[in-house]
């Protein structure tokens, strides 16, 4: 053990290139410019198709939650409306089902957050359609928590 620790400061004090034979240091070096390229062209097809990635994700996970039992069976649905800036996974269709139910045997409710304060203490109000949705300073859509007619929207905390 003391053999290493007295050879481990010079090892370290010596360059990259006295420490491997040259041929194994270029080889390095050559691997490293592959692994930047390579990162850099990875970056680049990710970005091309990252979008098209998202839209069929969003399409599959969305798919699962309208047709799973227990979304059929739900009533009260606490969600949020999706922000394609900060990369949610697509809540559309799912709030478009929710809003068709209007009226309907089998109504569904819609209950989306509404940040309170600057500790991030949120609320989930009823909203029944994207009219009762305005933008925070963050670009997030989140309820208004006054219905037009001044009354306050529910809470989810208030449901019985």
């Amino acid at each position: 053990m003391r053999g290493l620790i007295l050879l481990l400061p010079r090892i370290l004090s010596r360059s990259p290139s006295s420490l491997f034979p040259p041929f194994a240091y270029r080889t390095m070096n050559s691997v490293a410019k592959q692994k930047t390229a390579l990162r850099s062209q990875m970056r680049s097809l990710l970005r091309r198709h990252y979008d098209s990635l998202l839209q069929h994700e969003d399409a599959m996970i969305q798919k699962n939650v309208l047709e799973s039992e227990w979304y059929n069976r739900s009533n009260h649905i606490c969600g949020y409306i999706s922000c394609n800036s900060i990369w949610d996974v697509g809540t559309s269709k799912i709030i478009q089902d929710i809003f068709s139910t209007v009226r309907t045997d089998h109504q569904k409710f819609l209950y989306v957050p509404w940040i309170q304060d600057k500790q991030s203490h949120m609320k989930f109000f009823q909203i029944d359609s994207s009219e009762h949705l305005a933008t925070n300073s963050f670009g997030i859509l989140e309820p208004i928590p006054m219905k037009s007619d001044g009354s306050p929207r529910q809470d989810v905390m208030a449901i019985k």
